[in-house]
């Protein structure tokens, strides 16, 4: 585990997958406070400094849109199309599965070719 902003920091994925050998980079929650441009930034810095790795994986999980029956936060809500097309357009190992929470939390896992 490593504590660091990977938000404001453009260099981290860089420097902990080089240093620490990564071959696997997670998410759990937190892209849910960011815009989705923002998301979208730090994922594709994230899936960048896993190339060179083949095999190596990015997981992450975001609220899906759509209705909730529970009141609302100010948690951002993602088309869970537009994730997977984003994640589609990087690399043909993706899997996606949208059972958690009721359906509401979709989860992606892409893997770099062998």
């Amino acid at each position: 585990f490593v504590r660091a902003d990977f938000v404001a920091d453009p260099t981290l994925f860089d420097r902990i997958v080089g240093e620490h050998e990564l071959d696997t980079l997670v998410f759990s929650g937190s892209l849910n406070t960011l815009t989705e441009a923002q998301a979208l930034a730090v994922l594709e810095r994230a899936w960048l400094a896993l190339a060179g790795r083949p095999g190596a994986s990015l997981a992450f999980n975001f609220l899906v849109s759509g209705t909730w029956p529970q009141r609302a936060t100010d948690l951002h809500r993602r088309d869970p199309c537009t994730w997977l097309a984003w994640a589609l357009a990087r690399t043909p190992l993706v899997v996606y599965c949208q059972y958690y929470l009721g359906g509401h939390d979709g989860t992606l896992v892409m893997v770099r070719p062998a």
